[in-house]
């Protein structure tokens, strides 16, 4: 009898080793995958995600490698590459309704700005994020739940609700595309963006409004730094191809496509200004 107890003693032991040496990769395989299924979701565009680092012991750790995609219609590989997300999770929360996350530090990012005929592709993920967060938990009115239904919906008990002490955006840089760089982008810095207590205030917010709150945020100061260049160049082009009419009408011939390449790159000399450089 005393062999069989210590026998399944060892069993235990070794049980007990075995999650705690395995639990991390299972916690970490299953944040890749979810940011991979729920990313494209969540924003209509493609979503990455290198490697996840999270400590189920600690709450805290990084992701890695994580890119966001275009909309379609954008020609530029990415929107954003976020490189190294440092996050710090609340653990005995994920227990509770509401998720709290402790903080979210994003260094370093690199964003492009691209504009076309459908506006700006930051502009498309925010409307993504807003359609979802005007739908989220809706029920159309001319199709009541069955009873089924909502046994099933009673199942899965409340949406998860989140708070987020603290966003951190830091680094930034902003590549700017534009039809008149020819291809070239130029970077401007992007301010520090520093967000407290998103949700705290009504108990905990929907994942879709939280998202919704910082890409809002994101794309204000997208916009600021971005229209110093993005502006005058529209101004530029409009300029320009007026010019041409005009001149057409005078039967004068002047390449005024010279005319758009040499303001082209006095604009492009702004990102010094700025903090910036200019990418070939």
């Amino acid at each position: 009898m005393k062999k069989f107890i210590k026998f399944v003693l060892i069993i235990i032991v070794l049980g007990i080793i075995g999650l705690l040496v395995f639990l991390p990769a299972i916690l970490n395989k299953s944040i890749e995958e979810g940011v991979a299924y729920f990313g494209p979701k969540f924003l209509q565009v493609p979503v990455t995600l290198e490697e996840a680092d999270i400590s189920p012991y600690s709450g805290g750790g990084s992701l890695k490698g994580m890119l966001i995609g275009n909309p379609e219609g954008f020609k530029t590989d990415s929107s954003f590459k976020l490189g190294e997300v440092t996050i710090s999770i609340d653990l005995a929360s994920l227990a509770t309704d509401t998720i709290i996350i402790e903080e979210i530090l994003i260094d370093a990012p690199e964003i492009t700005y691209e504009t076309s005929m459908k506006g700006t592709n930051i502009g498309k993920i925010l409307d993504n994020i807003q359609e979802l967060s005007k739908t989220e938990g809706e029920v159309p009115a001319e199709k009541e739940p069955t009873e089924e239904k909502e046994e099933s919906a009673e199942d899965k008990g409340p949406a998860k609700k989140v708070i987020i002490n603290n966003f951190i955006f830091s680094n930034g840089k902003v590549r700017i595309s534009n039809t008149l760089l020819a291809g070239n982008s130029l970077s401007v810095v992007l301010p520090k963006i520093h967000m407290k207590d998103i949700g705290k205030e009504s108990g905990g917010t929907s994942m879709a409004d939280a998202a919704k709150e910082i890409f809002g945020e994101l794309n204000k100061s997208i916009m600021s730094v971005a229209g110093v260049v993005d502006k005058p160049l529209e101004m530029l082009n409009e300029s320009a191809d007026k010019l041409k009419e005009k001149l057409k009408e005078s039967n004068i011939n002047i390449d005024t496509d010279k005319i758009k390449e040499s303001a082209t790159g006095l604009i492009k000399g702004l990102g010094g200004l700025f903090g910036g450089d200019k990418d070939k």
